[in-house]
């Protein structure tokens, strides 16, 4: 497992690598979790070899039986992911008059994390992969967006649209 405390932007997995450990919908890691998300980029990170244990300081984590540290909060998630020594301050996107689609995201690759308070199950948000026109488990319309975006082969924090 890399030490998720020296994971820099460069060297963290491309979305490309992330999605190819995405867990299928249903998952055994999910079914008892309202709001899966959370645990699904976990996975996701853990296949990846990357441990999400320090996210703890965010939100408890749990330990599924197989050894996987599963964060059920995307917000926690989100907020760990800011670090300075994981991938920095994602860009904010606010959307001057509406909510953000889809389709104003279908072409970026990166990690996104969507701000929604009022989503429900076990925290508040969305966090997700896209890649290559694929988005991990869904994408939803929203006013407020973080995101790491992907370019050149590195993650890119607080870049200018």
């Amino acid at each position: 497992m890399t030490n998720p405390h020296t994971m820099s932007k460069s060297t963290f997995p491309a979305p490309s690598q992330l999605m190819a450990h995405y867990p299928a919908t249903p998952s055994e890691h999910c079914n008892r979790a309202d709001n899966e998300c959370g645990i699904r980029m976990s996975i996701t990170l853990h296949k990846n070899k990357i441990s999400v244990s320090g996210s703890s300081r965010f939100r408890e984590t749990h330990s599924h039986t197989d050894g996987i540290v599963h964060q059920p909060s995307a917000q926690a998630l989100a907020d760990w992911l800011s670090g300075t020594d994981r991938l920095g301050a994602p860009k904010e996107y606010k959307h001057p008059t509406g909510q953000w689609k889809k389709i104003d995201f279908i072409t970026k690759n990166g990690i996104i994390y969507f701000a929604h308070p009022n989503r429900g199950g076990d925290g508040p948000g969305h966090i997700d992969v896209i890649s290559n026109g694929v988005i991990g488990s869904g994408f939803y319309d929203n006013k407020l967006i973080y995101f790491w975006e992907y370019i050149d082969g590195k993650y890119i924090a607080n870049h200018k649209r």
